[in-house]
């Protein structure tokens, strides 16, 4: 089974759209399917909309957080949940294309030694006009290509989304860590499914889904500029080498991520006014 898990916030804008593009998607999918809303604490109609579904959608089940507890703590919450082997993170301002769904059952068949499949995704504007790809225009990585030729990059700086299907004996090894206060959550993540887990990952380049460019979204408070941000940063970097040992890192990747601390150190420092030597 396929669980499908779609944290919400104050997402009564694009759910409908977002649940409709699943809806279709199932319709051609050979594949046992639940799909798993969690509301965050939502002050709109995100929770209406989400009973609505599944009073009409069999396959839809219900969660909510009495407050807003933030979006990694949504994922752990459905991924607690989840009655699937396999989970799927999607997003509520996003949508999944008409094939999209099948084309990960395709995947997971033919190869199953595979742990997790990062999925491309065309990019769609506010209005859901597509422009572009997400991982040729707004990331300019292939994921696997970068993993492969330089695994120790992705502790310095992230290059995949979160629009992925995981094992879920995997996802529940290495939930989202809900004490990081700026969306990083993700990378996170896939460090330590990558590094601690060894899990062996592959990338579907067929645009599965479609990633909305949402200027009012978390990606635009992710700068040198915000304190948070750079905060969460330093967590994560600081994370990485109390782990060292049990990643088995090396050398370089050890000295890589020093170099990328001390670096998010002297800008967070800069906004305190505090002097910094060079």
């Amino acid at each position: 089974m396929l669980s499908i898990i779609i944290p919400v916030y104050n997402s009564s804008k694009y759910l409908n759209e977002c649940l409709a593009s699943v809806k279709v998607a199932s319709e051609s999918f050979n594949f046992p399917l639940e799909v798993i809303i969690v509301d965050d604490g939502s002050k709109d109609d995100s929770l209406k909309i989400a009973y609505q579904w599944s009073d009409q959608w069999s396959k839809v089940r219900v969660f909510s957080h009495s407050q807003n507890r933030g979006v990694g703590a949504a994922r752990n919450t459905g991924l607690s949940k989840a009655k699937g082997e396999w989970i799927l993170w999607l997003d509520s301002d996003n949508r999944i294309n008409p094939n999209g769904l099948q084309r990960i059952a395709n995947a997971i068949s033919t190869t199953p030694s595979v742990d997790a499949w990062i999925l491309a995704m065309d990019l769609i504007d506010e209005q859901g006009k597509k422009f572009g790809s997400f991982y040729e225009d707004r990331v300019k990585v292939d994921p696997e290509m970068q993993l492969f030729q330089q695994p120790i990059s992705l502790l310095t700086g992230n290059f995949i989304d979160v629009f992925s299907v995981i094992r879920k004996s995997i996802a529940l090894m290495e939930p989202f860590d809900e004490t990081l206060p700026v969306q990083l959550e993700d990378w996170d993540m896939w460090i330590r499914i990558l590094f601690r887990q060894r899990a062996r990952v592959s990338f579907i380049r067929d645009a599965i889904g479609q990633y909305r460019q949402n200027p009012a979204g978390g990606s635009s408070k992710n700068s040198q500029n915000n304190p948070e941000y750079l905060d969460t940063l330093i967590q994560i970097y600081c994370k990485i080498l109390l782990s060292s040992r049990q990643m088995n890192l090396s050398p370089t990747a050890i000295q890589s991520v020093i170099l990328a601390l001390r670096q998010a150190s002297y800008y967070a420092l800069q906004l305190i006014d505090l002097p910094v030597n060079k």
